[in-house]
């Protein structure tokens, strides 16, 4: 059995009973118990199951609102890859852009300084901040700010995003499933990437392997809701799920 089939049936067999042995993969594989101790941890690594004694289970718990420092510190080299595409396919001079409070999002400010003309908006007040120090001129709406992501969030700041009209909305998210859609832990500020979506000419949601198969308490969108979803890579396991969706697109394949 090759690595990737071995994989897919890992994880079919995690997301059938929870949590699966040791000796049932090797045996249920017909492989060595050190290729399957390989294949956990392979998977473990990509963040789709955790490695226990006697065997692996799925992760315990949906992904929960983390701080900005945190967030930071993920998969950076991932996301300034992704911010380093976007720029080139999508950014042009005199655009209107949404910036949501997202650290991927976040990646694209340097390359906000190459371009003319650009009215941004974003309800981060940390990207806000970090656009002032960039000399880009940014508009913010008024609400209530969130101390854990520095997302400003609320009816008021729903209410003012949603009446401006802008060329690009750039999105993060906390989670991608094949069943639940694109997702994030907090009901408030799904709610303003909603806005942002419908308020945009063409929205783009910017994920690094790691969001996929994750999941966030509330969903914002389907994969079908946007433009183009780009990504670092599908996790090989997972491939099957996510290809058909034609908005996703993979700088790399894996």
């Amino acid at each position: 059995m090759l690595t990737n089939q071995r994989h897919e049936l890992i994880l079919h067999m995690l997301h059938e009973a929870g949590f699966c042995q040791l000796q049932d993969l090797v045996h249920r594989t017909n492989t060595s118990e050190s290729t399957i101790r390989r294949d956990l941890n392979e998977l473990e690594q990509q963040g789709l199951l955790e490695r226990i004694h006697g065997g692996a289970q799925l992760k315990q718990r949906a992904v929960g609102d983390e701080r900005m420092a945190e967030r930071e510190q993920s998969h950076p080299a991932e996301k300034r890859h992704l911010a380093e595409y976007i720029a080139a396919a999508y950014l042009r001079d005199y655009q209107a852009i949404f910036l949501d409070a997202g650290t991927t999002v976040a990646m694209l400010i340097p390359h906000l300084k190459e371009r003319a003309g650009l009215t941004v908006y974003t309800n981060s007040v940390q990207t806000a901040s970090m656009l002032a120090d960039a000399d880009i001129p940014n508009i913010i709406p008024g609400g209530q700010v969130k101390p854990q992501t520095k997302a400003i969030v609320g009816a008021i700041a729903a209410r003012f995003l949603g009446s401006v009209h802008v060329d690009l909305a750039f999105i993060g998210t906390n989670g991608i499933s094949a069943r639940a859609g694109l997702m994030t832990p907090d009901p408030e500020e799904a709610a303003i990437k909603q806005v942002m979506i419908s308020a945009a000419r063409r929205s783009i949601v910017l994920a690094d392997h790691s969001k996929f198969d994750q999941q966030a308490l509330v969903t914002f969108a389907q994969p079908d809701d946007v433009d183009e979803i780009v990504t670092d890579f599908i996790p090989s396991p997972l491939q099957n799920d996510f290809r058909r969706f034609t908005t996703i697109k993979e700088l790399t394949s894996n």
